[in-house]
């Protein structure tokens, strides 16, 4: 009975963490996959657990070594899961642990209640186990994925009031971000780790939710900023500070010259920043739809095709993101009057 015990806690916490990354994965293919794989090998256990169909015969896998196996994918799965949200910029153990507590007492609400119905009745059947299993990953899925949950619920209750659906919407986007904000003092970082997070803030440049998540939201020119137009710093306003000190940190990439616009080498950097994610132009999308009013951009969008391979774009980008970390660090060096200290970072 231990051994039953031990062997379905482990396909519950497989299947949280499991689901949990392929909620945070978003666009990370490899955390996708990692995410995939720990929810197979979940799947595999229950079957273990339970009894593998007559099709696979007496020979499969033992669901003790399954367990085994299970307990080393949660510490890798962990491991990976920390790696990639750290890339990211992201903050990992406030939304994990909130993510983890919500999932495992719901999950010892509704799977407590099978156990005691198989405890004081026909004992632990297969129908029993299989119902338990199921009742333990709905549970655990419907609170990893509650916005989405919530979401659909309320298009179903308010499908009168979509104005209602969207304001709620937006406040469950704003409170499911909240965990996941970096509140580290991003001039405590070095300029390599403060290079790549500016390469990430720039490519988040047009998803404010996503943007709000980095630790360059504390920058004190944003604080700074913010209190000089008497605005609370809230994470959406700190996202929103730091889009607009994005934005003229690209425009000063700009060459100093009489023309518009340009495609020669010295507009090159500010080309690849301003119009992929200032002006959200995608030229190697097929799907993309692009409609611009200035036949400037339609220009732009051509030499993009026609002469700057997708490889290249990405290199002139990371290039041009460190010149943009180098000149958000010096205008934070050049606004620290000589003698104060610099603005308090909100906690």
């Amino acid at each position: 009975m231990l051994a039953l015990i031990i062997e379905i806690a482990i396909f519950a916490h497989l299947v949280w963490l499991g689901l949990y990354m392929l909620n945070r994965a978003g666009d990370d293919a490899v955390l996708r996959q990692a995410g995939r794989t720990v929810l197979v090998l979940a799947v595999a256990l229950a079957f273990a657990t339970v009894g593998w169909p007559e099709a696979f015969g007496q020979s499969v896998v033992a669901p003790e070594l399954l367990a085994g196996v299970g307990v080393l994918f949660l510490a890798g799965g962990i491991a990976c899961l920390q790696r990639r949200v750290r890339e990211s910029g992201e903050a990992l153990l406030p939304d994990l642990l909130r993510s983890y507590d919500y999932s495992f007492l719901i999950s010892v609400v509704f799977g407590g209640q099978v156990a005691l119905a198989m405890a004081a009745g026909p004992g632990a059947s297969d129908a029993m186990l299989w119902l338990l299993h199921g009742v333990l990953a709905a549970s655990i899925a419907t609170q990893v994925y509650l916005e989405r949950v919530q979401g659909l619920l309320d298009r179903i209750a308010f499908a009168n009031l979509p104005w209602l659906c969207r304001e709620r919407a937006e406040l469950r986007q704003i409170e499911n971000l909240l965990p996941r904000v970096n509140m580290t003092d991003p001039l405590t970082i070095d300029e390599d780790e403060f290079a790549r997070l500016t390469r990430r803030a720039l490519a988040y440049y047009g998803d404010l939710t996503k943007l709000a998540t980095s630790p360059l939201t504390n920058l004190p020119e944003v604080h700074r900023r913010l209190a000089r137009r008497g605005v609370e710093p809230t994470t959406l306003e700190r996202a929103r500070e730091l889009k607009l000190i994005l934005a003229e940190a690209i425009e000063r990439l700009r060459p100093h010259t009489d023309e518009p616009y340009g495609t020669t080498d010295e507009w090159r950097y500010y080309n690849a920043l301003y119009y992929p994610y200032v002006v959200g132009m995608r030229p190697y999308s097929r799907r993309a739809a692009h409609s611009f009013d200035d036949p400037a951009h339609e220009e732009i969008l051509a030499w993009f095709r026609t002469y700057v391979p997708e490889r290249t774009l990405y290199n002139w980008q990371n290039a041009a993101a460190a010149l943009v970390a180098g000149d958000l660090r010096e205008q934070e060096v050049a606004a620290t009057v000589p003698g104060e200290p610099a603005p308090a970072v909100a906690d």
